[in-house]
């Protein structure tokens, strides 16, 4: 169960450190500088960076508010790795 709280935690600071934040892309960001350099002023709905910034506006105000959700999503992580070992 550790390790999957240390991979929780370390998901949240990979999202916030490449600058997808809570409130959106943070200035300046590595994000930012993606977005404007293959996106420029139109972001396609449904692409990979929309669905990276979705997860980092929710991820990280949702989970990071609530230590239910973070450990419902412990887990949940921890059922999907017994699933998997378990099928392997």
């Amino acid at each position: 169960m550790v390790p999957l709280v240390l991979l929780h935690g370390l998901f949240f600071i990979v999202l916030t450190i490449l600058g997808f934040g809570v409130a959106g892309i943070v200035g300046g960001s590595p994000a930012a500088l993606w977005q404007s350099f293959c996106y420029g002023g139109h972001t396609p709905a449904h692409s990979v960076f929309s669905c990276i910034q979705s997860t980092g506006m929710s991820y990280n105000k949702f989970t990071a508010s609530n230590w239910v959700l973070a450990v419902i999503r412990c887990a949940a992580g921890a059922v999907a790795v017994y699933v998997l070992v378990s099928i392997l």
